[in-house]
């Protein structure tokens, strides 16, 4: 169920979300609340690397975990781009 609510923002912040909302046929709320989901994403995709991060790093060498942490790494920045 959505709920109204009213949010105060900078004069120029505002003009970015209605650009954006022109732009994409999407209303300001839309577009808020779009970033907001993306912003959750993030910090979930965050937070499980993390821990799966800490899960394969336990009992490995200080080789093997050099390359896990070039590995996670890599796979970040290959996410990043396919966004």
């Amino acid at each position: 169920m959505r709920q109204r609510v009213t949010v105060s923002i900078n004069g120029e912040t505002l003009r970015y979300v209605d650009r954006l909302a022109g732009k994409r046929g999407r209303s300001r709320s839309q577009v808020i609340e779009s970033f907001i989901e993306e912003s959750r994403r993030r910090k979930r995709e965050e937070n499980l690397a993390a821990q799966a991060g800490e899960f394969f790093a336990k009992d490995l060498t200080p080789e093997e975990n050099e390359e896990r942490e070039d590995w996670l790494k890599m796979s970040a920045e290959a996410q990043k781009r396919a966004r």
